[in-house]
């Protein structure tokens, strides 16, 4: 039976351990899976194939270790996510093809001399492999015209989602105290609560909101280190009748009862949170900022490189809005030109509630690629 390995970090990272452990799980059925790990597997990580810790802190002995590995069990192919278990599979290359996966986009400038080495390592050896796997096409843009690198080295396999799962949650029925709540038009924000997720400039939208729908709500789904001062914020606006702070193991019947769900994002690394939203089939508004949005929400218009918007862009599968100015300080001034826009996206899916929920449920079957069965597919093809 052909051997294939898996080599990740021993630091969970959102995205590429559930990417690493679906994909063991699905490769098990055909070879046979073996899952290193840099250091010592957390206790709740789940796989398909035969785990093996490497936990030596000496590089080379690491390094060493590895190689061997490879050699005595003849490993035909190695995918590995992250910057040093990919560095660490490319050191290592014997006689097997060579996958890494790049999860996040390259960092906006340098920090300290740890960023610096990696810099220059990716940059001598990311040209060097067979295949490196991304989960967005502008990361994929980003590696080519950072590192040289051609185009057909780089492919895009979004991240799996557990569509069936969520549809399921979906499901489940709501508390009887927010009953009530959600027979008014409900804005909602899922991500934990930071100055990068614009939770901060949603809030102050949603006062003009108000004005126009005296009776509608804003639900909070998250947590974070924020969070206090925005209850702070909303208190200021007198807005705590109408606005909830709420953390749930399950956000999805939130989601798939509320008239639409808001992402204001800064910035994202990549959009998990938009695209569980779009599967529940609830309307969709987000920044069209670095990280995917455009991707899921106007796949058709990527081809150009990056867009840079000044209104309101109604996509294929959701709204598009200019990213907010930043800051948290003089949180009670006048509301911003880009939440203004905030708040105008979010009365007109109130009031075209019907339109904007036939385009949901388009995003929600479009959503059904996601699956686990049908990304998994795309991985196995590369072997």
């Amino acid at each position: 039976m052909i051997r294939v390995a898996i080599f990740i970090s021993e630091v969970k990272e959102k995205g590429s351990d559930q990417t690493a452990s679906d994909l063991s799980f699905y490769l098990a059925k055909e070879y046979q899976c073996f899952v290193l790990v840099d250091g010592q597997a957390s206790a709740d990580f789940s796989n398909g194939g035969e785990l093996i810790n490497i936990v030596t802190k000496n590089p080379l002995k690491k390094l060493y270790q590895l190689k061997q590995f490879k050699k005595e069990n003849a490993i035909a192919a190695t995918i590995s996510f992250t910057i040093w278990p990919n560095l660490l599979n490319i050191f290592t290359r014997t006689n097997d093809k060579i996958i890494i996966s790049v999860r996040e986009p390259l960092p906006i400038g340098r920090f300290g001399i740890r960023k610096e080495i990696e810099h220059f390592l990716k940059k001598q050896y990311y040209k060097k492999v067979d295949l490196i796997v991304v989960p967005l096409h502008g990361i994929k843009q980003e590696l080519i015209e950072e590192y040289h690198l051609k185009k057909e080295k780089v492919k895009v396999i979004y991240n799996p989602i557990d569509t069936e799962k969520i549809r399921t949650l979906a499901e489940e029925k709501i508390e009887k105290s927010y009953r009530d709540f959600f027979a008014h038009p409900v804005v909602v924000n899922v991500g934990e609560l930071t100055r990068e997720k614009g939770q901060r400039q949603l809030i102050k939208a949603f006062t003009k909101v108000k004005e126009e729908f005296p009776g509608a709500k804003l639900l909070l789904l998250g947590d974070g280190y924020l969070k206090e001062y925005l209850r702070q914020l909303v208190a200021d606006l007198e807005l705590e009748n109408d606005v909830i702070f709420h953390t749930s193991n399950n956000p999805y019947k939130y989601l798939a009862r509320a008239t639409v769900a808001v992402f204001p994002s800064l910035y994202e690394d990549y959009p998990h949170e938009l695209s569980e939203a779009m599967v529940c089939g609830v309307p969709v508004i987000a920044t069209d900022c670095r990280g995917g949005h455009r991707e899921f929400l106007a796949p058709d218009t990527l081809a150009g490189g990056p867009k840079e918007i000044s209104g309101i862009e109604e996509a294929k599968y959701g709204t598009l809005i200019p990213v907010c100015e930043g800051g948290i300080s003089n949180y009670v001034e006048n509301l911003t030109e880009g939440e203004h826009i905030i708040a105008k996206s979010i009365i007109r899916v109130i009031k075209g509630k019907e339109a904007y929920q036939k385009r949901a449920d388009r995003a929600a079957a479009r959503m059904k690629a996601f699956s686990k069965v049908s990304i998994m597919e795309q991985w196995s093809e590369l072997l």
